[in-house]
């Protein structure tokens, strides 16, 4: 039993360790976070026009039925720019769509960035709420853009 309980324990923080990414305060981390067009984790090189991809996984605790997610990008001056998902609400980018039940979901949220400074680091935030507005997961990555 103590086995079981220490394994449940450390299999989200191995989860967490496949690719490093900064949690935000006062939120539930992503389950997992992948971008497998950053295969040796951040920080992540890319280009400006690039398509990238964001693959979240994330506990729902109950029945979902609407996934409101919200990117920003932040620049290195502390300006945050908001930037809408192809997918919209998170329901699109997830397995069988929504309604979702209780237990670990993934969202691959496919994405291509402009109107960023080239060569500058940037933060990467996504959150993902639920329909009553409680913030399911968040997280973020640092990458750099590329002109």
């Amino acid at each position: 039993m103590f086995r079981f309980l220490l394994l449940a324990t450390l299999l989200p923080a191995l989860a967490l360790a496949d690719f490093p990414f900064i949690p935000c305060p006062g939120v539930q981390p992503p389950i997992s976070f992948n971008i497998p067009e950053c295969p040796g984790g951040p920080p992540c090189d890319f280009y400006i026009g690039q398509q990238i991809t964001l693959e979240i996984g994330f506990e729902a605790v109950g029945t979902v039925t609407e996934i409101p997610t919200t990117a920003e990008i932040t620049l290195a001056n502390g300006e945050v720019i908001d930037f809408e998902l192809p997918t919209g609400d998170g329901c699109n980018a997830v397995l069988g769509g929504c309604p979702i039940d209780a237990g670990v979901h993934t969202v691959v949220f496919p994405l291509t960035i402009q109107g960023v400074p080239a060569n500058e680091q940037v933060t990467i935030t996504v959150t993902m709420s639920d329909q009553n507005g409680h913030a399911m997961a968040c997280g973020s990555v640092i990458g750099e853009f590329g002109g």
